[in-house]
């Protein structure tokens, strides 16, 4: 835990998968000191660094190890969910997420923004939008999450594609701010409410200051090139960067924006669908 905890690289993180290897040569002595729970405590705890590495079919093996051992391990559920919502498995998503919301409901988790950040993406994608919206607003009003500029983005997402632009705008320009106010504080976080703020002004069709963003995460790369909650900011903003190239017709800067994440996602254990996802978007300039 404590190479997980101060390792910041891929290279770093196989020193902690080195000794979770070890103690799992040790299963019967572990249950037998501290119980399944214990053990499932130590695969979840190796599935987290996986995740940082993005090995991500090892990592989900290892999250459903800990599953197994302890059904009601709410952290397991959080980071698998997220894995399946990024590999487009909604389904199998939505399962948990609804499991994890309900454990949030009957047991008073106080991280329950996670569940329901969750749960509501995953309605969202399934195009249960008015569910999803449920799901937002509560993270929004009865937290204080780290999420609330996501979910105010999902938010205005979900009333988007429910015909109801007004109400988009506001949650965007909303998201918009918090994402500035994050800023300013200037903390560790910085890189990700850049490229939050991005994907905001995306939706908003206002690309130029989304360019501008992007960039700025991708020059941030000592803080923005490491995992934070599922996500490496420095890769995705190349990603996203060639997007909002696109819509502004810079067809030669969106191809080595994508020729580019696709380098970066290649060295990744397991961004296979997102390169497939940024092949298709490179071949359709």
């Amino acid at each position: 835990n404590a190479y997980y905890r101060h390792e910041d690289s891929y290279e770093g993180m196989t020193k902690a998968i080195a000794e979770y290897d070890k103690a799992l040569k040790f299963e019967e002595l572990i249950i037998k000191k501290v119980g399944k729970k214990g053990l499932a405590g130590v695969y979840y705890s190796r599935g987290r660094t996986y995740t940082y590495m993005e090995e991500l079919d090892k990592a989900t093996s290892d999250y459903l190890k800990s599953l197994e051992l302890d059904p009601e391990l709410m952290m397991a559920m959080g980071h698998l969910a997220a894995i399946y919502l990024d590999q487009g498995r909604y389904d199998k998503a939505l399962e948990l997420s609804k499991k994890y919301a309900h454990l949030t409901e009957t047991k008073g988790y106080p991280l329950g923004y996670y569940a329901y950040m969750s749960r509501g993406k995953c309605y969202y994608y399934l195009k249960e939008y008015d569910k999803a919206i449920t799901d937002f607003k509560r993270v929004i009003d009865d937290y204080d999450s780290p999420y609330e500029a996501v979910a105010y983005r999902y938010l205005g997402m979900a009333y988007s594609e429910k015909g109801d632009e007004a109400q988009a705008k506001g949650c965007f320009e909303k998201a918009i701010e918090l994402c500035t106010q994050q800023i300013e504080k200037g903390d560790i976080t910085i890189p990700g409410a850049y490229y939050e703020r991005g994907l905001t002004y995306m939706e908003l069709k206002e690309y130029n200051e989304a360019i501008s963003d992007f960039k700025k995460v991708i020059e941030l790369k000592p803080m923005s090139d490491r995992e934070y909650g599922h996500e490496n900011y420095y890769n995705e903003a190349h990603r996203s960067l060639g997007i909002a190239y696109s819509y502004v017709n810079e067809t030669q800067k969106a191809k080595e924006c994508f020729e580019r994440a696709i380098e970066l996602y290649k060295k990744l254990g397991g961004a296979k669908h997102k390169v497939e996802e940024v092949e298709e978007l490179l071949n359709e300039l």
